[in-house]
């Protein structure tokens, strides 16, 4: 995953209220997510490792996504990004 585009981050920063800073905490957690995700699928398909310690792992970092923005403010995200990569 790349880090967001500038004018990108602005606009979140601006639409969420959200400080630079818990951007960048929420978008480093949700591309730890995306690796753990693809490492958890080889786990399954590779069954010798620790899947367990995989989702507490993922939990954990759900937890803290949640703490950053909450429900209402990732919904936001989700539709001012998808927003602006249409417009591009």
């Amino acid at each position: 995953m790349t880090p967001l585009h500038p004018e990108l981050r602005d606009l979140l920063v601006k639409k969420l209220k959200v400080s630079n800073d818990t951007l960048l905490k929420y978008e480093k957690i949700q591309t730890r997510l995306f690796y753990l995700h693809y490492s958890t699928r080889e786990q399954l398909i590779n069954p010798q490792g620790a899947p367990t310690l995989l989702k507490k792992e993922g939990i954990k970092l759900r937890e803290e996504a949640d703490i950053l923005l909450d429900e209402k403010k990732r919904g936001k995200y989700k539709k001012i990004v998808k927003k602006w990569v249409e417009s591009q």
